[in-house]
């Protein structure tokens, strides 16, 4: 009898234990979903919206000027300056938020001008990669050569939906064209031996491939690889 009532207690005991355990599991998921969502949130900043008036005047104290990367200002006439608005953010799990890259500065080490790239603070510049190319002397030794920038421009239009459009930069800043628009994504440049040069534009049921000349910062017409 006395072994049943122990038998009995021990079975309770178990019962009590897995159901606090099971609750407690399942409280610790829930708080981590909501950390996950949260962070998510801090992480997604939606571009500015085309129809503000806001710019760096309006707003002191919202912006930052910072030099960017050094790859980005060596063996140049001229260096970057970045106008960027919003601080640097980090979650409690890893991720976070970063600032965002809102105007360029092009400043003339020769002249000590600078040529700011828009006339004000209200598109987000969402990628700013350097475009080079690679030439060969009669010795043999290859020597690289920086032709422009390419800069992916994203705005908020005023139904919410977030437009990006492609934009190629001389050295110097004096010649920004659109080339062009209504992208999903920054593309990535791709070298193909000496003188194939891609841009590509991925996503999840296609991909396309544009020729792309870096002497002349020009695309030609794209070709679609799409799902089977």
């Amino acid at each position: 009898m006395e072994d049943n009532r122990v038998f009995k207690f021990i079975w309770r005991a178990n019962g009590i234990f897995l159901f606090i355990a099971g609750m407690g599991l399942i409280i610790l998921l829930l708080i981590f979903a909501g950390l996950l969502i949260a962070e998510s949130r801090r992480w997604d900043a939606s571009p500015p919206a085309i129809s503000t008036s806001s710019g760096p005047n309006a707003e002191p104290g919202a912006f930052e000027l910072r030099l960017p990367s050094q790859e980005k200002t060596s063996g140049s006439d001229f260096t970057y300056f970045e106008l960027r608005s919003g601080p640097n953010s980090y979650g409690s799990l890893g991720s976070g938020r970063s600032s965002q890259l809102r105007n360029i500065g092009v400043y003339d080490l020769k002249t000590n001008k600078t040529h700011w790239l828009f006339p004000n603070a209200q598109q987000d510049i969402e990628a700013f990669k350097s475009v080079r190319k690679t030439n060969a002397g009669q010795t043999g030794a290859t020597t690289h050569m920086r032709t422009g920038f390419l800069l992916t421009v994203a705005r908020t239009l005023e139904n919410r939906s977030v437009s990006r459009d492609l934009w190629a930069m001389s050295p110097d800043g004096q010649d920004l064209r659109k080339i062009l628009s209504d992208i999903p994504k920054s593309p990535d440049i791709r070298s193909y031996g000496d003188t194939q040069n891609k841009l590509i534009i991925s996503t999840k049921s296609y991909i396309d491939v544009y020729p792309f000349d870096v002497d002349t910062l020009t695309v030609g017409e794209p070709t679609r690889v799409s799902m089977p």
